[in-house]
């Protein structure tokens, strides 16, 4: 019986530390966990969504009658195959038909486990030891399972898994103008515009309202991606055009609403978060979920003339990185560099920012090859001068 558990470590400086633990029979797994520990070192999520991953991949193990220092290749064909098609309710994913990056994600995750455990083991075993004698038939040890293509194990089965859905990742100017001239509030034009100013989706509905800051036209970040809630040291600037629209919010919606409350309801408390529920209902005052805000988003760009099924609430994040790169090439006096970037984004290594970039956006490819052509030409100069 394996079970996901969220622990608190406590490091040398006294620092606490949240990660999640894979527990067997209620007893840790302590080398299974140490590359759980690994993993989720810059992302807690990520550390979690491991956890998740081997527990699945663990218990389809023992139904075989097998532990995963026995695992060979064939064991996780058998599994990817569990996940693709088996309809028993220990491995029902979505009616046993699941996405590509779904199944590739399940076996990135196992190779990077064996990995881990191959690197672990050279530590133990002595130099002379010949990796020849320490393969074998039945075992994972130096390449068996971390060395798969993962492409060439879901090629045959592709076609019978689901496509993974398309979104719009990017906005152009007009689609961004035509999305907020469609909201209906202020409050979900405000959160909107956060987005496309870089803030994650739970990062602009955990603002408090004193995280906002007109003056220095700023937002502080309550809640940040892999951090624990409370001052995580970030903060992002604002447009004037983002900040009019807080006001405007502030003044003409929130404070409206709590006043609405104030006199229905004797225990009213004040909300301290800044995106509150409008509506006269049991949620007038309430915190703005994600939920909430994603169908506003769908109806708005149906509203907008756009495919509401290929609306996200992430694609803000992404067209401000597009902007970023857009203005790094065609200003470079600005000295615009990858780490700024990388800064701004709140992305925790340079790595991040490449499901970020458009490939076919002909803009910056345009810009980048004369940026690169100018260089040429000046190479060329500096070595007629020499």
């Amino acid at each position: 019986m394996y079970k996901v558990q969220k622990i608190t470590l406590l490091t040398i400086k006294g620092e606490q530390l949240e990660r999640y633990h894979l527990l067997k029979n209620n007893i840790p797994m302590f080398r299974v966990n140490g590359f759980l520990d690994s993993a989720g070192k810059n992302s807690i999520n990520t550390g979690k969504q491991y956890a998740y991953r081997l527990r699945k991949y663990f218990s389809f193990l023992e139904s075989r009658g097998r532990t995963y220092t026995k695992a060979t290749v064939k064991d996780i064909l058998r599994f990817v195959d569990s996940l693709l098609f088996d309809t028993g309710n220990a491995f029902y994913i979505g009616g046993g038909r699941v996405t590509y990056n779904t199944v590739s994600h399940y076996l990135t995750v196992i190779k990077e486990f064996y990995k881990y455990l191959e690197d672990e083991a050279d530590v133990d075993i002595k130099v002379h030891v010949k990796r020849e004698k320490r393969s074998g038939n039945r075992s994972y040890l130096y390449g068996q399972i971390w060395g798969i293509e993962i492409s060439k194990i879901l090629e045959r089965r592709i076609t019978r898994t689901k496509s993974s859905r398309e979104y719009d990742k990017w906005y152009t100017e007009d689609e961004k103008e035509a999305l907020l001239s469609n909201f209906r509030t202020l409050r979900d034009r405000s959160v909107f515009l956060l987005t496309l100013e870089g803030l994650r989706i739970d990062e602009a509905l955990s603002l408090r309202e004193i995280d906002y800051d007109p003056m220095a036209q700023e937002v502080r970040l309550y809640h940040s991606k892999g951090k624990q809630k409370g001052n995580v040291g970030a903060s992002v600037l604002l447009s004037s055009r983002t900040v009019k629209a807080i006001d405007d919010y502030l003044y003409n919606e929130r404070d409206v609403a709590l006043m609405l409350l104030q006199e229905k309801r004797s225990d009213w408390k004040y909300p301290e978060k800044l995106f509150i529920n409008l509506r006269d209902d049991a949620y007038l005052g309430k915190p703005l979920t994600y939920r909430n805000f994603e169908r506003v988003l769908k109806r708005v760009g149906e509203k907008a003339g756009m495919d509401p099924s290929r609306i996200r609430t992430h694609s803000g994040r992404s067209t401000k990185t597009m902007e970023l790169l857009h203005h790094q090439v065609e200003h470079p006096e600005d000295n615009i560099t990858d780490e700024h970037i990388r800064q701004l984004m709140r992305w925790s290594n340079a790595n991040s920012i490449q499901p970020y970039i458009n490939q076919h956006d002909k803009r910056l490819a345009i810009e980048s090859a004369k940026k690169i052509h100018k260089r040429k030409k000046e190479g060329m100069k500096d070595g007629q001068q020499d």
